[in-house]
């Protein structure tokens, strides 16, 4: 058996863009996707809005980050920033 290094996270690790810094310590992300329309088979870009744990302040409006989903912080907040882009 090889030791812990290989074990894998459970935890989803995202890429999203900073839209709005609502609070100290808390930064609402938005993550883009591709949906197709059924009628025109016609893509469509929808975004999907997360709160987000920033604990050392580190992201501003714009930057690109790299979020971790974690324990619940709040009752909307359970993503924490791992990384600025």
């Amino acid at each position: 058996m090889s030791g812990s290094s290989e074990v894998e996270s459970k935890k989803k690790i995202v890429v999203g863009k900073v839209l709005k810094v609502s609070q100290s310590k808390t930064r609402v992300v938005g993550l883009s996707y591709t949906k197709t329309n059924n009628v025109f088979r016609k893509p469509v870009v929808r975004t999907r809005k997360y709160l987000v744990h920033d604990e050392h302040d580190i992201s501003k409006e714009g930057d690109s980050i790299v979020m971790v989903q974690c324990r619940p912080i709040s009752a909307r907040k359970s993503w924490s920033v791992l990384k600025v882009i």
